[in-house]
């Protein structure tokens, strides 16, 4: 008996998937989303490098470092002013706790401009010595600030000069910017603020301590 094999011919097209192809707007969408991602990514890091404030209350010394020159006004339960005595051109210097509150470097290089403060500087926890900025406050530590003030010469009977703030100079995160910093007596009584007098119309009575 004879055994005749068929041969069934091979067709190539017989085991081809269809090729998908994606649409032409997809990868122009792809590309934008991804500009966006990167965009947005860029804007976001800005924002916290202009927006990133790391000074606040501080453990140190508070108060005048000659009473003579200084008048302190008291409220009854605190002190709410420093107020410069004497004549035109008298100087007196204040001390303010100010702590690096971040966990970055901060690089503290002094006293911005459009103040009245005459000169800034520092001094450490444990030794009182002055010291000139620029300074490198490390994460959570601690200084004092020297805040020198000069009674100006244009005080008259009703004329009120207050400083409330100083615009400390200061390098974080690769960029420079300027901070205003409350005069605060750091710790618990950080919720409120101490300014300086310069000028307090004759007449007024301080409610000294």
């Amino acid at each position: 008996m004879a055994v005749t094999s068929l041969e069934v011919p091979y067709r190539a097209d017989a085991a081809r998937w269809p090729r998908f192809r994606a649409p032409r707007w997809l990868l122009p969408l792809l590309m934008a989303l991804l500009m966006i991602g990167v965009v947005t990514g860029a804007a976001l890091r800005i924002a916290y490098v202009y927006s990133f404030q790391p000074f606040g209350p501080g453990s140190g010394s508070l108060g005048p470092v000659q009473w003579r020159s200084v008048q302190i006004a008291n409220d009854g339960l605190a002190d709410t002013e420093y107020v410069l005595a004497g004549p035109p051109g008298s100087t007196a210097t204040l001390q303010y706790p100010l702590a690096n509150l971040s966990d970055k470097d901060v690089r503290v290089l002094g006293l911005g401009s459009g103040s009245e403060i005459t000169s800034l500087g520092w001094t450490t926890l444990t030794d009182s010595t002055p010291r000139a900025f620029p300074m490198t406050l490390k994460p959570h530590e601690s200084l004092t600030l020297l805040v020198t003030v000069t009674k100006p010469s244009y005080c008259g009977s009703a004329l009120a000069d207050v400083v409330t703030g100083i615009p400390l100079r200061f390098e974080a995160l690769g960029v420079e910017r300027t901070s205003a910093v409350l005069l605060r007596p750091g710790g618990l009584l950080d919720h409120n603020y101490i300014p300086i007098d310069l000028c307090v119309p004759e007449g007024q009575t301080v409610n000294a301590r």
